[in-house]
């Protein structure tokens, strides 16, 4: 019933975009929204921030959120307009803009016109778990809505090789070209890789922790029940294991999924679930553990320690669906706290970064950290 309202609402939503496309468009105007609208992060923060900095006041850049009166200071900040993201006046925004851009893919209400520019920058590089048209409980009513999304989305960034074959023509049912550039949200992990910016003062200010820590993110993803509570790893045990190979304070930092219930506080780790942005965690973490989570995309541009860490794993293959068995992806997989402080207790520093660097050129990857600068020239390479 949920999915046949959803059905009910597109239709109407795109009559009323028919009568606002006759107003016409403006060539400098761009919408975005993150996660339909509920957070300012992810691709479509990085490339509108990159406008706002580079071509300041040249550009028209809108934002629509469920709750604009959280995201004021982007008004003085980046000098962004900020609407209602259900409100007539975004709608109005979206129909006369040169380009809108999301992270979901969230088009199918909103008929392309000439001249304009539909951008699903999509949120996962690497797809483990099945989404879209492949996700086994989405109904045939969900699945109609996300191919009329693609079929009204003029472009779709691309991580990989594998990502055309597998997110692009599987999971979301996109069969034009897709633009092979790579994540915006991951030029800044190249830039601090390189040495170019850094981010440790700023996140370990803001978490309260040493800056010449060892940091280890644990980042689990998201689960169908969001009150779902899992085996944590043996988080003492780890700390002891990795002290004893590196000398330095071992911190723990531990970020659910943002749709998850926050059940991971205790007094060893600490909790970056209300961190703003996982790309900066990321960018100064020195290793990561997760699970199915493309998570595992951004971090391998660092070369560093990546473990898989999934205790429901037969559970969850048969309730989300996989596209990846997590023992041939290429880095080390425990499915109980035993197995991962084993992988702990045996992980090589001098040879583990080769695995993120084989699993980059495995996949075929398309991203060198210019992904801003090249999505923003293709949107406006005509003018």
């Amino acid at each position: 019933m949920k999915s046949l309202f959803k059905i009910i609402e597109i239709y109407i939503l795109r009559s009323i975009m028919r009568i606002l496309s006759l107003f016409p468009i403006k060539e400098n105007r761009i919408v975005f929204n993150s996660y339909t609208g509920t957070q300012y992060s992810c691709n479509p923060k990085y490339i509108s921030e990159y406008i706002a900095n580079n071509y300041k006041g040249q550009y028209e850049i809108v934002w629509a959120f469920r709750e604009p009166e959280k995201y004021r200071y982007l008004e003085k900040k980046f000098g962004y307009i900020l609407v209602k993201y259900s409100s007539p006046k975004r709608f109005f925004y979206e129909a006369t803009a040169k380009a809108s851009i999301n992270n979901i893919g969230s088009f199918s209400w909103f008929p392309v016109r000439k001249g304009q520019e539909h951008i699903n920058t999509w949120h996962g590089g690497f797809n483990i778990k099945k989404v879209g048209l492949q996700e086994l409980a989405n109904d045939s009513l969900m699945k109609k809505s996300i191919k009329m999304s693609s079929d009204n989305t003029t472009v779709l960034l691309s991580t990989s090789k594998v990502y055309d074959e597998i997110i692009a023509k599987q999971d979301l049912g996109y069969e034009k070209e897709t633009l092979k550039i790579g994540f915006p949200r991951n030029d800044i992990i190249f830039k601090q890789r390189d040495g170019e910016i850094d981010l440790r003062k700023k996140v370990c200010d803001a978490l309260n922790i040493n800056i010449d820590s060892f940091i280890l993110l644990y980042a689990p993803t998201y689960r169908y029940n969001p009150n779902e509570v899992f085996q944590n790893p043996d988080y003492k045990t780890i700390k002891r294991l990795l002290s004893e190979k590196i000398d330095k304070q071992i911190v723990i930092v531990t970020r659910m999924h943002h749709l998850m219930k926050n059940d991971l506080g205790n007094h060893i780790t600490v909790d970056a679930t209300n961190y703003s942005d996982m790309q900066e965690l990321l960018a100064v973490s020195d290793c990561l553990i997760t699970d199915y989570s493309s998570s595992i995309w951004d971090f391998s541009i660092i070369e560093k320690p990546i473990l898989l860490f999934a205790p429901d794993y037969s559970e969850y293959a048969l309730e989300r669906g996989l596209h990846a068995d997590l023992n041939t992806i290429g880095f080390p997989f425990a499915q109980n706290v035993h197995e991962l402080n084993e992988l702990i207790s045996d992980m090589d520093f001098n040879t583990i970064y080769l695995q993120s660097r084989k699993f980059r050129e495995d996949n075929g990857a398309y991203e060198f950290g210019d992904a801003c600068k090249k999505l923003f020239d293709y949107i406006f390479s005509s003018q």
